[in-house]
């Protein structure tokens, strides 16, 4: 304890006296943030033990909520006690203005949790309980993509067969898991892995978390380790906490995930290979929303992909990887990691707009009167979009949405191939582009909320839910008919040319 330890110390020299000082007023983070990330910056300079050690940890991860993230930052804690890390009030878990990724060498042990990695040996998973039995997956190739079926055109996706998902689930004994992990089962692998709920797995584990020492009053189900987690939203309810157990060389396929994660690694080694969320136009693109490899990459990284950073961890660190950040995971040996989820306010905010608000996502429909042809249809909502993706200063952002539903991805769904637009891009009448255009206004409002590197996820998103409401009113005999009918319409009418 840093005051205990100064105040058995007797007189203080006068650098000690200007060390407490400057300490105290930085714990005063949102009322002078920017003087603090000066002076923390400026303690990068002194050398890494006792309380310089803490100084140069809150700097990494001050410049974490700054900075532009062009750089994945890296502190450590090794030498810091909790109480001595004050100056960013690291109680209850990571700021949620935190949105670069941060590499913190001595988490675990940061956190108290050393005795609980220590108990948590591979023995201590074979014999979890009281559940007996773990679905995993198993797969014979490195290379496991996420594969979710109940996304909203999962079934035919699977109904139609050209993409399948690349692993298998097995269900047995934990103690032959834990063989097949140890490549002892040859009936087994050799790639294995379980990805899900800590308590699914093993509820005295998940319990063992939550009650485990901690000098700290919380009812984080993450227990100590919550001092470095993403901070809750307030009446969330019981943090998401993924056990992570995989054989060596098991690799998640480049991903990203809407919810802020800190991975902290128990056992093993583990390498990420981590990049900026996608842009409004990028060169890579992800599956989209309705397929059930949504959130993935369509095409493997390259080795050589300089977009990507690479970060090793070593049993006992952790890693931040904000919401929106794209991460390939590769266990270089037999691991165990804990994700300790948060959501943020854009995933909260997007949920309720989806459902308490849904009459608010085409805000202009109630206000128009007569009857929706098809032709008024492509008008109106040629305008919406149009002036939506102009106000959000990403007009390119339909080109990527299409670029997901590649004429491949469109035969993966049953779709029919691309086809002509048959009723046209024509100009919206006087009266209904001024409804249509102050709907636009409000929904950009909500959208701006959005931290900018969100932004173009949930608006992607969105597009695909309100243009589907447009065909729906086609009245299309097949649900791979209408999704094919707005692909069309979009083609046809919402292509901005580009600048020349």
């Amino acid at each position: 304890m840093l005051a205990v330890s100064w105040h058995f110390m007797g007189r203080e020299s006068k650098s000690e006296i200007a060390l407490r000082a400057r300490i105290a007023a930085l714990e005063n983070v949102l009322v002078h943030r920017e003087q603090r990330i000066a002076q923390l910056q400026e303690a990068c300079s002194r050398d890494s033990s006792g309380p310089d050690a803490s100084l140069k940890a809150a700097a990494g991860i001050a410049a974490a909520m700054s900075a532009d993230c062009n750089v994945v930052h890296e502190i450590s804690l090794h030498s810091v006690a909790p109480a001595e890390f004050r100056p960013l009030n690291l109680t209850y878990g990571l700021p949620s203005t935190v949105r670069c990724p941060i590499v913190i060498r001595g988490a675990v042990t940061f956190c108290q949790g050393s005795k609980l990695a220590q108990s948590w040996t591979w023995n201590r998973v074979r014999r979890a309980g009281p559940q007996r039995q773990v679905t995993f997956d198993v797969s014979a190739e490195p290379g496991l993509t996420y594969w979710n079926n109940v996304t909203m055109l999962a079934e035919l996706v699977k109904l139609r067969g050209l993409r399948t998902q690349n692993f298998k689930t097995v269900t047995t004994r934990i103690d032959r898991f834990v063989d097949a992990i140890e490549s002892v089962d040859d009936e087994y692998g050799p790639f294995v892995r379980y990805g899900a709920p800590l308590r699914k797995f093993s509820a005295s584990m998940a319990d063992e978390l939550k009650t485990a020492h901690t000098s700290i009053s919380t009812h984080d189900a993450a227990g100590p380790l919550g001092r470095l987690a993403p901070l809750l939203p307030d009446n969330f309810g019981e943090r998401e906490i993924t056990l992570f157990l995989a054989a060596a060389g098991v690799t998640s396929t480049a991903h990203y995930d809407n919810s802020a994660n800190m991975h902290m690694l128990l056992s093993g080694r583990k390498r990420f290979r981590l990049r900026k969320p996608l842009l409004a136009l990028d060169t890579l693109v992800t599956w989209p929303d309705t397929h059930p490899n949504a959130r993935q990459l369509q095409t493997p990284v390259a080795p050589d992909d300089v977009t990507f950073t690479t970060v090793e961890l070593e049993a006992g660190d952790g890693l931040f990887v904000p919401a929106g950040w794209i991460h390939e995971v590769t266990a270089l040996e037999r691991s165990i990691a804990l994700s300790l989820l948060a959501p943020n306010f854009e995933y909260g905010d997007f949920e309720r707009f989806g459902t308490q608000d849904r009459l608010q996502m085409i805000p202009f429909l109630a206000r128009l009167r007569g009857t929706f042809d098809p032709v008024r249809l492509s008008k109106v909502f040629k305008v919406f979009v149009v002036s939506l993706l102009a106000r959000l200063e990403m007009p390119e952002l339909m080109r990527t949405l299409l670029r997901m539903y590649s004429a491949e991805t469109r035969a993966e769904f049953g779709m029919p191939p691309a086809a002509t637009w048959p009723f046209g891009c024509h100009a919206a009448d006087a009266s209904d582009a001024a409804i249509v255009r102050e709907g636009a206004e409000v929904v950009a409002l909500r959208f701006l909320k959005y931290h900018a590197t969100l932004r173009p996820r949930y608006v992607t998103v969105y597009l695909e839910n309100i243009l589907g409401v447009m065909a729906s009113f086609l009245d299309l005999p097949t649900k791979e008919a209408t999704y094919a009918a707005w692909l069309d319409f979009a083609t046809a009418c919402l292509i901005i040319p580009p600048s020349p």
